[in-house]
């Protein structure tokens, strides 16, 4: 069964009343000492529409529950208990997503975007996931305009946005990309997108980011950057690793781009998936609180996020004024 959507899927086939997910596999006695905490995650809403004859199912309850709630549900179950589940939550009705975008106009339409996701899951803060990456991209802005007050208006447009629906499946970039994949094709020079682009406070449980692209002229210049960045901050350096990546295949290949977030409508759906967009993405380590009720700031490391800030940023600045 492939993950939630594939549960839900069975669960209308098979006309259940609810459906108790139990988590006994990840994050054990990593969030909480002796238990597994549940993990919040969406449905594929497209897929899960494709599997249940063109609609959700407007009646069975879904929750996720820890290990311990679990087994507790099961031996009560098992003594003859009735487990009852009351929700006011359904899944009727539409919601709107907002794409908040600012702009600095260059000299020509040529464009760099950067951009991140405001949306969290359902019962989770979303410190990590995904406010590591909304900072960024409003200190990447704050960042650009010192230099545009300094050094001109950029050769480049660059636009600062953040998406929202990103956890319930890529929903404001892809209607972004939809609504404006023509422009993009065309003009469109680099996406870079920042979701969780952030290392535990505590590095016993990671300490590196991964950078990496799908165009070998963009690896190289993130790599040339990323060795003078260590050079420069040899005391981040040591601290944190830096990997790089480059993923210049087919939509799903192997060596393809992921599309696990925001960026993958920039490079595999631009002018109706006839034009490939380069992007460029960074993703951090260490957060076993992702996704669950605990993604709050006391395990923020602001520090983290500037490995992704000054490389990316510099590459922005190279492109945006010094434009062939």
């Amino acid at each position: 069964i492939n993950g939630n959507t594939g549960m839900y899927i069975k669960a209308a086939e098979n006309s259940l009343a609810g459906l108790f997910r139990i988590n006994n596999q990840t994050n054990c006695g990593q969030v909480e000492a002796d238990d597994c905490v549940p993990i919040f995650k969406s449905i594929r809403v497209d897929e899960m529409k494709s599997g249940n004859s063109g609609s959700i199912p407007e009646d069975i309850p879904f929750i996720a529950v820890s290990n311990q709630t679990g087994k507790q549900m099961l031996e009560l179950a098992e003594q003859g208990a009735v487990l009852r589940l009351f929700t006011d939550v359904d899944n009727t009705g539409e919601l709107s997503v907002s794409v908040p975008c600012g702009t600095m106009y260059g000299k020509t339409e040529d464009l760099i975007i950067v951009g991140a996701h405001h949306d969290t899951v359902y019962h989770g803060p979303g410190a990590v996931d995904d406010t590591s990456g909304t900072a960024s991209v409003l200190e990447m802005a704050r960042q650009i305009a010192i230099i545009a007050n300094e050094s001109g208006t950029p050769e480049y447009t660059i636009r600062f946005c953040t998406w929202g629906g990103e956890e319930e499946g890529l929903w404001g970039s892809k209607a972004y990309v939809n609504a404006n994949g023509n422009e993009l094709a065309r003009n469109l020079r680099l996406y870079i997108n920042l979701d969780m682009n952030h290392v535990d406070i505590d590095q016993s449980r990671g300490d590196s980011v991964t950078l990496f692209t799908n165009h070998p002229e963009d690896y190289g210049h993130i790599e040339s950057l990323t060795e003078e960045y260590k050079e420069a901050n040899p005391e981040m350096a040591e601290k944190y690793t830096i990997n790089l990546g480059l993923y210049d295949g087919d939509k799903g290949d192997e060596d393809g781009m992921p599309c696990n977030s925001d960026h993958c409508p920039f490079v595999y759906d631009l002018d109706g998936g006839d034009t490939i967009g380069r992007a460029a993405v960074c993703y951090g380590s260490g957060s076993w609180e992702y996704h669950t009720y605990l993604d709050e700031m006391t395990r923020f490391n602001e520090e983290s996020l500037g490995i992704s800030i000054t490389i990316y940023g510099n590459y922005m600045k190279y492109l945006a004024w010094n434009a062939d």
